[in-house]
C-alpha cells in the first residue's frame, strides 16, 4: 500500500515522515478494526494528504526542480495528468537530468493518447473550436445545423488536428491542409461528394 498506491498518489516515493505517519495509522487501525476498514482508512488518509491534493514544484532548497517534481511538471503540462510509470522510472533512475532527457520523455508523452488530447485541447482553446458543439445559430438561417451535424463537425476538427499533429505539426500544415473527415450531412454542408459509408 505504501510503496505502491501511496507512492503513485504522491507521484514520488514517500518521505520517512510520511511513511511513519501512515504506518502508525495502519497499526492503530489494525488494533481496533478489521482489514477492510483499516484499508479504507489508509486509502482515505492518502487521498486527503496535501502530497496527493497539491503538486509541489518548489525545487530542492529553492533551486532547480528535483527529478520527481520535474516529472510531475512535465506530465501535467503535456498530458494534463500525473506521471506514468515510465516517467517515474526515469525520475528514479536519474534519466531526467538533462534537457535531452526531458525532450525525449516529452516527445514520448505527446505521442500518447492523453498527450494528443492535451494538444487538441490547446488547439481548441487557441482557435476557439471548442465552441463548435455549443455555438447557437439562427434556426431559420441554418435549419440543417442539428446535434448530428455538430458532432460530425467536432469529429472532423478532432481528426484534422490529430492528422496535423501526427504529421508535420507545423502552422503551415495546420492552416494550409485541405483534408476533411465528413459524413453525408457534413459533406453536403461543405459542398463535397458524400462518402460511400461512414
Amino acid at each position: 500500500l505504501l510503496d505502491g498506491f501511496a507512492a503513485r498518489a504522491f507521484r514520488r516515493p514517500l518521505t520517512p515522515s510520511e511513511r511513519g505517519r501512515l504506518e502508525r495509522l495502519l497499526d492503530r487501525m489494525r488494533a481496533v478494526a478489521g482489514f477492510d476498514e483499516t484499508l479504507e482508512t489508509a486509502v482515505l488518509a492518502i487521498l486527503q494528504s496535501p502530497a496527493f491534493l497539491y503538486r509541489s514544484e518548489l525545487g530542492e532548497g529553492g533551486g532547480a526542480l528535483g527529478p520527481y517534481e520535474l516529472a510531475s511538471a512535465v506530465s501535467f503540462f503535456l498530458t494534463g495528468s500525473m506521471p506514468d510509470e515510465a516517467l517515474l522510472a526515469a525520475a528514479r533512475d536519474g534519466q531526467l537530468a538533462s534537457g535531452a532527457d526531458v525532450r525525449r520523455e516529452g516527445a514520448r508523452l505527446l505521442a500518447t493518447t492523453r498527450g494528443m488530447e492535451q494538444l487538441r485541447h490547446l488547439l481548441d482553446a487557441w482557435l476557439a473550436t471548442a465552441r463548435i458543439e455549443d455555438a447557437r445559430k439562427d434556426r431559420d438561417r441554418y435549419p440543417e445545423l442539428d446535434d448530428g451535424l455538430r458532432r460530425a463537425m467536432r469529429e472532423d476538427v478532432d481528426r484534422y488536428y490529430d492528422e496535423i499533429l501526427a504529421g508535420e505539426g507545423s502552422l503551415a500544415a495546420l492552416f494550409g491542409e485541405t483534408a476533411a473527415w465528413v459524413d453525408g450531412p457534413l459533406a453536403r454542408r461543405y459542398g463535397v461528394a458524400p462518402p460511400a459509408e461512414g
